[in-house]
């Protein structure tokens, strides 16, 4: 079985590749018409950087994850690192960015000390006298 799949499969393709018939990346398919083998071979083409489709830099607000991604329509980004959906897409992602500070709220301060100007009470409740 290994010897015939040799003779009949692999040995045509080795000669595609010694003649420069199929090159590194492409993609040779393998079909049977009935009586013979026959060998398509799909040429890959490389993208020049002016054709290659640029993805758009996203922060996301939860972790502070930079990322990259293609935007398709009706697609909804989320954050490859935490899962958020919480994202903004980012003009100049080379900026240093600084993480999301969640704000507390400030309390106002509670008066635990007696004013000076009030003497303390007494353990029965009255004023010392002066």
């Amino acid at each position: 079985m290994r010897r015939a799949i040799q003779r009949i499969v692999e040995n045509p393709i080795s000669s595609l590749i010694i003649e420069k018939k199929a090159n590194p990346g492409d993609e040779v398919v393998v079909d049977f018409d009935g009586q013979q083998f026959v060998f398509n071979i799909q040429k890959a083409t490389l993208l020049e950087k002016k054709e290659q489709k640029q993805g758009k830099k996203y922060l996301c607000n939860l972790c502070a994850a930079r990322f990259t991604t293609e935007v398709v329509p009706n697609a909804t980004i989320i954050c490859s690192s935490c899962g958020s959906s919480k994202v903004q897409e980012q003009f100049d992602i080379d900026a240093p960015v600084t993480p999301p500070v969640q704000k507390e709220e400030q309390k106002p301060p509670t008066e635990t000390q007696i004013p000076k100007e009030q003497p303390l009470p007494t353990p029965d409740g009255l004023q010392p006298q002066k």
